[in-house]
């Protein structure tokens, strides 16, 4: 069968620096990738004509289209839907900011054979694209497969930069993502996860991922009152817009107990947050947070 498949991003402002570094680590994913490749890039706030000019030699089809859309959840929304009408098999999500590795599409291919969703290991890089000697998931606890929503009510390890679907699962989803969520990866994959897919880990790393200042979460936890109100509101926000139930409810009452406590005693809540740190994935360590400051006394 052949293996045809649709690589996607969205183009940003704010990630122009780094997009020379993007288009050189997915040339050589291209080039290592056994199938087709289609390249979208979803150009939002940026010149579609520099976009394209920027990635000649890229060696794919390439899709350059100005999002219509205003917002990261609109914006995400309409590249997913774009690259899931080709005619292709899998989508794969790397951003812009990041670097894909040389077997990221080969590597999210092989896992694509066992399940609708793939999602690998990212290796830690700084701004200047300086590994900083560690991966993502390294000393944190994440399946090698899953079949439920459950491992991702607390927390997140499924980036629209680290992850590969099916096509025939990604339209549904897709189009649900509501335009207020910030982090619409973990809403999407939720929502995917919850509809019966199965999720297997690929068996290496598929990107470098640039923990720099503008990232929204970054690579580590956040530190201090106004960067932990921050994820708050966006992990209370990113629950509100799930289907209901009791485990939704339950997260939905431990976060709106945190934000309160934030407000009211902020430095009881950092003196517990230092008791209950330790490497995570995104939005882990608030998550551990958010159930000490309700079980406590």
């Amino acid at each position: 069968m052949a293996r045809r498949v649709a690589v996607c991003t969205a183009v940003y402002p704010a990630g122009s620096d780094f997009f020379d570094d993007y288009l050189r680590g997915l040339r050589k994913a291209i080039e290592r990738f056994r199938g087709e490749v289609v390249v979208l890039f979803m150009c939002d706030g940026v010149d579609v004509g520099d976009v394209q000019n920027r990635a000649v030699g890229l060696g794919a089809a390439l899709h350059a289209v100005r999002a219509s859309g205003n917002g990261v959840a609109a914006v995400r929304r309409e590249m997913l839907c774009a690259a899931a009408n080709l005619p292709i098999d899998a989508v794969v999500c790397f951003d812009m900011d990041d670097i894909p590795l040389e077997e990221g599409l080969n590597l999210h291919w092989v896992s694509l054979e066992r399940s609708e969703v793939s999602f690998g290991d990212m290796s830690l890089i700084d701004d200047d694209g300086t590994e900083c000697g560690e991966s993502f998931f390294s000393g944190v606890d994440v399946p090698e497969k899953f079949e439920t929503a459950a491992e991702l009510l607390n927390r997140n390890f499924m980036g629209f930069t680290n992850t590969a679907i099916s096509r025939n699962v990604v339209l549904s989803s897709a189009e649900a993502i509501p335009d207020d969520v910030v982090a619409a990866d973990w809403w999407f994959f939720n929502d995917v996860m919850n509809a019966g897919s199965v999720a297997q880990r690929t068996d290496g790393r598929v990107v470098s991922y640039r923990t720099h200042g503008s990232n929204t979460l970054g690579g580590k936890n956040p530190q201090g009152i106004d960067a932990l109100k921050r994820v708050c509101k966006i992990m209370r926000r990113h629950y509100e817009r799930l289907a209901p139930g009791t485990s939704v409810d339950a997260a939905v009452a431990r976060i709106a107990f945190l934000q309160q406590r934030l407000v009211e005693d902020p430095e009881w809540v950092l003196a517990l947050y230092q008791t209950c740190q330790q490497k995570d994935v995104w939005f882990g360590s608030v998550s551990r947070l958010a159930q000490a400051s309700y079980d406590a006394p």
